[in-house]
C-alpha cells in the first residue's frame, strides 16, 4: 500500500555479514529519500522511492550534496546510539569475498522471472556460501565464526 512518506526521519544499522548475501550497512530514509551505506567499502547509493520503489537507479553521482548531508546525519545517528563498529577480520579471504558479495548480489535475485541460467547461477553462489559459513573466513569485517564441531 502506498501512503505518504513518514513524517521523520529512519535509521537503520546492520554491521554484519549474512549468509543471505547482505553485507554491513547503514541506511537513512528521509521523507522519499533512502541513502544506503555500505561499510565495508567507501560506497554509498541514494534512492528515490518515488519513483524507484525498487531500488534499482542509484542517484548518488547526481545529488552529491543530498548524499553527504544524509551519510552526515547517518554518522550523527550512529555516534548519538552508540552503534558498534567493525573491526578487520583477521581470516578475510579476498578471492572467496569477491565471489560471494561482490560477483552476486542475492538481493537482486527476482525468482519469479528467473531464467535457469540465473537459478544455477544463485545456486552455485549459495553452495559456496555454505561452504564459506562452515570455514568461517569470507568478511572483511567483524570476528570470523567458526562452526562447532
Amino acid at each position: 500500500m502506498r501512503g505518504s512518506a513518514p513524517a521523520r526521519n529512519f535509521f537503520w544499522h546492520f554491521p554484519h555479514y549474512t549468509n543471505q548475501g547482505s553485507r554491513p550497512t547503514g541506511a537513512m530514509r528521509d521523507g522519499h529519500w533512502m541513502l544506503v551505506e555500505y561499510y565495508d567499502e567507501d560506497k554509498t547509493e541514494l534512492f528515490d522511492l518515488t519513483a524507484d520503489i525498487v531500488e534499482q537507479k542509484d542517484l548518488a553521482a547526481q545529488q552529491a550534496e543530498r548524499v553527504c548531508q544524509m551519510r552526515a546525519a547517518l554518522a550523527a545517528w550512529r555516534k548519538g546510539v552508540n552503534a558498534q563498529g567493525n573491526t578487520p577480520n583477521p581470516n578475510f579471504d579476498p578471492a572467496k569475498y569477491q565471489k560471494l558479495y561482490e560477483d552476486v548480489d542475492a538481493s537482486r535475485f527476482q525468482p519469479g522471472t528467473a531464467s535457469q541460467a540465473e537459478w544455477e547461477k544463485m545456486w552455485q553462489w549459495r553452495e559456496g556460501m555454505n561452504a564459506a559459513v562452515s570455514e568461517g573466513k569470507v568478511t572483511k569485517q567483524g570476528k570470523a565464526g567458526r562452526k562447532k564441531k
